[in-house]
């Protein structure tokens, strides 16, 4: 079924980083066809895959060992009224989902990992606070720099009302697995939750790790990403959402 592989490597390109998407999927249609008056060609569905896994896990491998170079927040947010934190708002606004079509956001409830406090979040008694919802698999490698960046946007703006609750949706991983990558992505102090049985991740329609939800102190959804995100992109969204 030509349409269903195109989805499913899709999806997995969505998750190395989306770049030329819209492209390997007609090459990949295009190989599917059957060329008039001849035999039908051979899928070019197991070399992409090839290339793009070998390709994109050794990608993965050099950039979860490579120092950040966009993670920077200094002393904290920028001061109000800087160039910084103007820089970061115009960033923000173009970003972000505008206000008035802004969707509800489903609710949360569930018991975060035990290793770090074993609380119930509900995202029901968050309001007038910013939470940001991560989708990661512990041996998501790719997955490592953007919860190293979230490690510090908590730092930079818990105090001023952001939340952050990162959530494993690998359900054969265990909380030693999760735990062991919150050491690899520098022992985030925010929220860590295994996502069973997809209770988070199906109402919120997410289909590839390295997913970044922001919903904003109203409940509504006002931003999502299905790919690394940026220290300075998720400081632009957090900045904007703050105000």
């Amino acid at each position: 079924m030509p349409g269903a592989k195109a989805d499913a490597i899709g999806g997995f390109v969505r998750l190395l980083g989306g770049y030329h998407l819209q492209a390997v999927i007609s090459w990949l249609r295009g190989g599917a066809e059957k060329p008039s008056g001849g035999r039908r060609r051979k899928s070019r569905w197991p070399l992409v895959v090839g290339l793009v896994a070998f390709g994109g896990l050794a990608a993965a491998t050099i950039y979860a060992t490579l120092p950040r170079q966009d993670s920077d927040p200094g002393n904290g947010p920028p001061a109000a009224g800087s160039q910084a934190q103007a820089a970061l708002l115009a960033r923000g606004d173009e970003l972000l989902i505008p206000a008035a079509e802004r969707p509800s956001a489903p609710d949360i409830e569930l018991r975060t990992a035990s290793y770090a406090d074993g609380s119930v979040f509900e995202l029901s008694e968050e309001r007038g606070n910013v939470v940001a919802l991560y989708f990661m698999a512990a041996w998501c490698t790719t997955c490592i720099p953007e919860a190293r960046a979230l490690a510090d946007l908590h730092e930079a703006y818990a105090d001023r009302g952001l939340r952050i609750l990162v959530l494993d949706v690998e359900q054969r991983e265990t909380e030693q697995d999760l735990a062991g990558f919150r050491q690899r992505a520098g022992s985030g102090n925010y929220l860590w939750a295994m996502d069973r049985d997809f209770h988070v991740a199906q109402p919120y329609n997410v289909r590839a790790l390295d997913t970044t939800i922001f919903i904003d102190r109203e409940g509504n959804v006002a931003y999502g990403d299905a790919a690394p995100t940026t220290y300075r992109d998720l400081a632009s969204v957090t900045e904007a959402l703050l105000q």
